[in-house]
């Protein structure tokens, strides 16, 4: 089974709320910096996970499998495990569209 594995060049910020704040930095190619002057892009953007969302975050380790994040996350929020493990890739697909976690294939 995939592991979740955390994109490392990302920097991340923990509220006393539960939440997590992601930043994403810009690459510094030319087109970027060219762009980045033309439209006045900034050179980071942020990503604000709520306390469910940091929770998958963190569980994204690079060790776990889904299916060990999806045993936590349904004991964790009481959720039947077939409810939990749709939820969980659809938010894990979510993830790995932004860049924020890539999927290792099993060894």
């Amino acid at each position: 089974m995939s592991r979740p594995v955390r994109n490392e060049a990302v920097s991340v910020k923990k509220s006393d709320n539960g939440e997590l704040e992601i930043i994403i930095h810009r690459k510094k190619t030319r087109l970027v910096v060219f762009l980045s002057k033309l439209f006045k892009l900034p050179e980071t953007r942020r990503i604000i996970l709520d306390k469910i969302g940091a929770c998958v975050w963190i569980l994204c380790d690079g060790r776990k499998t889904v299916n060990d994040i999806t045993k936590v996350f349904s004991g964790k929020y009481s959720l039947g495990r077939e409810k939990a493990e749709r939820s969980l890739l659809v938010y894990l697909e979510q993830l790995v569209r932004r860049g924020l976690i890539a999927m290792a294939a099993p060894k």
